[in-house]
């Protein structure tokens, strides 16, 4: 269902887009739809996905070291057959994995990774940092503390400790580095996001090597496109 304002005004049929409400769009402070990621604050500003094969990631887009190892095809978290199965992560440099780089903007500009995460193995600890060096941004994960559900791993999730500050590399590209401090691990990921500035959004899945951008919705007169 989507909501405006605590007010619910449609529940999606999967292929009505354009609802009719009995008053001024003009009016509305927040959009909001509910979905396997919980209750989603709504966009009309076009946002992007700047990552690569978000779900797959035993593309070659992603390159895996040493006893890492992906393997496509899980239960993601909208119930799709699209998350990754990572096993052997291990140590930085020998037994771990990262993104080609995405170049997104102007060197040093704010970014924000993300993605969803379940985890196999049930303890350890699990650092994700800017694959260009630590100093552009780095967090860790106590898996100790995870549920066994999926969860949302991004800078400011609960689940999460901010080493330092994500930002754009010296070529102005994101990449996200994935290792294990205690491991080896193992887990399920999808719907990795690189997105820019500081505030994450709901997950935009891709496919292939080119970004993704998407606007939400679009409001013209008592009329919401979603």
């Amino acid at each position: 269902p989507c909501s405006c304002t605590g007010w619910t005004f449609a529940h999606g049929d999967g292929v009505n887009k354009v609802f009719e409400l009995p008053s001024l769009v003009s009016s509305l402070t927040a959009l909001y739809r509910r979905d396997w990621q919980g209750t989603v604050t709504l966009s009309p500003i076009a946002r992007t996905n700047w990552c690569a094969w978000s779900n797959n990631l035993s593309n070659s887009w992603w390159i895996k070291r040493g006893t890492a190892s992906a393997v496509y095809g899980a239960t993601a978290p909208d119930g799709t057959a699209t998350a990754t199965t990572l096993s052997g992560v291990g140590s930085t440099g020998s037994n771990d994995f990262y993104s080609s780089p995405a170049v997104m903007g102007t060197a040093g500009s704010p970014w924000t990774p993300g993605f969803w995460m379940k985890r196999i193995s049930t303890s350890g600890y699990l650092a994700v940092i800017h694959a260009s060096g630590n100093s552009y941004g780095s967090l860790t994960v106590n898996i100790s503390n995870l549920p066994d559900s999926w969860v949302w791993i991004y800078p400011g999730s609960p689940y999460v400790t901010v080493n330092h500050p994500w930002f754009l590399d010296s070529t102005g590209a994101a990449r996200i580095q994935i290792y294990a401090i205690v491991g080896p691990l193992s887990f399920l990921i999808a719907n990795v996001q690189y997105e820019s500035g500081n505030s994450p959004t709901s997950s935009i899945f891709t496919s292939g090597t080119a970004p993704v951008t998407v606007t939400d919705y679009a409001a013209t007169g008592n009329t919401i496109t979603l």
